[in-house]
């Protein structure tokens, strides 16, 4: 059994550290970045964005060169996630990432948890980069990482729970995961496939006509690669000493 916090130690944000140290880096690259000249933000996007129109001819037929190709067209797949377009974007994602983070951070470790999370990244990046070949609008967020954060909740939250006893007292084993064909996980994952086309459908956006931050495809993309990978992310099953099942 993991120690008890004392009642009167509780932790005012009940919620693993590599949620809150990702949101706090999130929200550090932001200040940073609006502390910036116009002149270098506008280099920094033009840096850190994912483009499509890096890979290939832009729709209008163009084959522009962008700052720092041929390094930027491999590390914006990554960093665009890193980058948001005003205040509200931020908080909005940061409640997202500690909502859904939370429940898959304490199945799995720090670093797995963020591999985890910048493979689905770059997921929702490849399929947004399928869907919107040739264009020009930078897309940034940290979406797709969170809506594979989504899709892993989904299969948490459909598992059968499985209680057991370990040193006489009361406990709860690692469930397995909810198989794919699961019907609880395919309405979840249809509720959420519909939300995000709703978005798309309704063109909200932040930061302006200058970046794409809320994508439909990206969110879809990175909600696949959560709800299809986790099984391969998670560390055996806890507590990790053996106990009865009850």
């Amino acid at each position: 059994m993991t120690d008890q916090v004392p009642p009167n130690r509780q932790p005012i944000l009940n919620a693993p550290s590599v949620v809150v140290n990702a949101i706090i880096a999130l929200a550090l690259v932001h200040v940073a970045r609006l502390a910036m000249p116009v002149d270098s933000e506008r280099s920094l996007l033009a840096w850190g964005a994912f483009i499509p129109a890096r890979y290939g001819r832009a729709a209008d037929g163009v084959l522009y060169s962008f700052p720092g190709a041929p390094l930027t067209d491999l590390t914006s797949i990554f960093t665009y996630g890193l980058l948001h377009g005003d205040a509200l974007h931020l908080i909005m994602n940061s409640i997202w990432l500690l909502a859904f983070g939370t429940p898959v951070a304490r199945r799995l470790p720090a670093l797995r948890f963020l591999l985890f999370c910048f493979v689905c990244s770059v997921a929702g990046a490849l399929f947004y980069l399928l869907l919107n070949q040739g264009s020009l609008i930078p897309m940034i967020g940290a979406s797709a990482g969170i809506s594979g954060l989504m899709g892993a909740v989904g299969r948490i939250i459909t598992a059968p729970v499985v209680l057991g006893q370990v040193d006489g007292r009361p406990a709860v084993y690692r469930q397995r995961l909810a198989g794919l064909g699961d019907r609880r996980l395919l309405v979840f994952a249809g509720i959420w496939i519909g939300f995000s086309i709703l978005v798309g459908a309704t063109d909200i956006s932040f930061g302006g006509a200058a970046a794409r931050s809320i994508a439909w495809e990206a969110h879809l993309g990175g909600f696949f690669a959560g709800l299809l990978l986790f099984g391969a992310f998670e560390r055996p099953n806890w507590p990790t000493r053996k106990g009865k099942n009850g």
